[in-house]
């Protein structure tokens, strides 16, 4: 497994940080090893999940609409992925005739109140929105990501988990992550790297379970994200690795 291949060296992700989280406790700094260790350990897991997405990626058409989810994350973030990824996008657009919506509008009727994460999120990553309106959602996710470790599906309209929302489904890290690393982009707001740091060693320590095109696809674009911003962080301290 990958774990072992990266064993002894970055040591965040080796373990379910969803069911065990990390509290990432204060320890004293690694220096170049363990920078060289973090970018070794990222390339891994993206090696390996462009390898699970090109090789999985088949089109259910019962759930055909999450498919457009990628024309755009594709076209707004294209520098972020492989030609790989691209022409494998590319050529499953072709294949689809009829446009659908992007979400299920077959939404049960108890939920039609609540506060829906991954809709929230989606919407944050391909449109246009207003900073004070993008800082607003992810403040409120980051904080109950910094308490609880956990991002649920469906909140009240008072922010309080409803009763047996899951918080195991992988897209909506994914998603914080992926959002909260655009903002840190623009406003080097650290609070929102450090917890974008946190939700993808959570993502790689559950790598076996990204089995969804639409997860893998948003982790690829997570985890580049993070690397280029870690890289140009580290030019302008003048930290060559």
């Amino acid at each position: 497994m990958l774990q072992t291949k990266l064993k002894q060296k970055y040591q965040y992700n080796k373990k379910d940080l969803l069911e065990n989280p990390e509290r990432y406790s204060y320890t004293t700094f690694g220096g170049t090893d363990f920078l060289l260790n973090y970018f070794d350990d990222r390339s891994l897991y993206l090696e390996r999940l462009e390898h699970i997405y090109l090789s999985s990626f088949t089109v259910n058409k019962k759930r055909i609409s999450t498919i457009f989810i990628f024309k755009p994350l594709i076209q707004k973030y294209l520098y972020f992925f492989s030609d790989k990824i691209i022409a494998m996008n590319i050529l499953q657009f072709e294949n689809i005739k009829n446009h659908t919506p992007l979400f299920n509008n077959n939404i049960n009727k108890t939920n039609d109140f609540l506060i829906n994460t991954k809709k929230i999120l989606l919407s944050l990553l391909l449109f246009k929105n207003q900073d004070k309106d993008i800082y607003y959602w992810l403040n409120i996710f980051t904080r109950k990501f910094e308490v609880t470790k956990k991002i649920r599906s469906f909140y009240t309209p008072e922010l309080k988990k409803t009763k047996n929302s899951n918080y195991k489904s992988l897209i909506n890290y994914a998603l914080l992550a992926a959002n909260l690393l655009i903002y840190f982009d623009k406003t080097k707001n650290y609070k929102m790297l450090n917890c974008a740091l946190k939700l993808n060693d959570l993502l790689t320590s559950k790598i076996d379970e990204l089995k969804k095109s639409p997860e893998i696809l948003i982790t690829l674009l997570s985890l580049q994200l993070e690397k280029n911003i870690i890289k140009k962080l580290l030019r302008t301290k003048s930290i060559k690795i």
